[in-house]
């Protein structure tokens, strides 16, 4: 029996938080290295290796991880540097990739639909369709492709999937950005009953804190000085660290996990 983690359920968390209780999951520690030969399409010598690593990467699916994972040994101060997927490791507002649109597209359109789209895409694309006196990037064909697609009348077409896609005018200031979408969340979370909800990071245990937050003593340590109005130099001197910017690491750090 499979356990899937409920859709979503990361997002409630801090990027930081995400990857301990990701990296510390049994599924991503069994199955993470068979999933990532699976996206390196490394299927193996043999067809049964091939199915072991395609079932991997459904395992890990299962938890929210749809890109190519890493080691689980990686401290999230590396992860800039990686590959990551931004299913769950970016946040509540993140960016797209057309392989995402696609599955969305497969998982919520009907048969009747999906067969007529891909129809369509074909003539996009394929050689067979190709016009006389096109350019190299088939720029009539894409056109001709686009103009039956405007065409189809389909109420499945012309409904809202259940993970809304937004348009951003990057053009925009910012703040016209932020007014905009907190807008529109609003009305699509009223319409469809979600209430608010918060994760209370302070009530997670101290052993979810990424290892460079250093010792819980000394974490408490901190925690207890910062409350008391104490500066960065007044600290270092108190605990004998060796630099007030190590105080003002920690105290960043702390903000974010502890809402201090």
């Amino acid at each position: 029996m499979t356990f899937p983690r409920p859709q979503g359920q990361l997002h409630d968390f801090p990027m930081e938080y995400r990857w301990e209780v990701t990296r510390r999951h049994p599924y991503y520690l069994v199955f993470w290295c068979e999933a990532r030969l699976y996206h390196q399409r490394e299927m193996g010598s043999d067809p049964e290796q091939g199915f072991l690593r395609h079932a991997a990467m459904l395992m890990l699916g299962l938890i929210g991880v749809n890109g190519e994972p890493v080691s689980p040994g990686t401290s999230f101060e590396d992860l800039g540097g990686c590959k990551i997927d931004p299913a769950f490791l970016s946040g509540a507002v993140q960016p797209m990739t057309l392989q995402a649109v696609s599955v969305m597209l497969i998982n919520s359109l009907p048969p009747a639909e999906r067969a007529v789209l891909g129809a369509i895409l074909t003539t996009s694309g394929e050689s067979e369709y190709a016009i006389v006196g096109d350019d190299a990037a088939r720029s009539e064909q894409k056109r001709q492709a686009l103009g039956r697609l405007a065409q189809m009348s389909s109420g499945a077409l012309d409904s809202y999937p259940d993970a809304p896609l937004f348009y951003i005018h990057l053009g925009a200031s910012l703040r016209s950005i932020e007014r905009d979408l907190k807008n529109v969340v609003q009305r699509r979370k009223q319409r469809q009953g979600i209430t608010e909800r918060r994760v209370h990071t302070k009530k997670l245990p101290s052993s979810m804190i990424p290892d460079d937050m250093g010792s819980v003593d000394l974490r408490l340590d901190l925690e207890d000085l910062f409350k008391q109005g104490l500066s960065d130099e007044e600290i270092t001197e108190k605990l004998e660290l060796d630099s007030p910017d190590a105080v003002a690491y920690f105290r960043t750090r702390l903000e974010d996990f502890q809402g201090i």
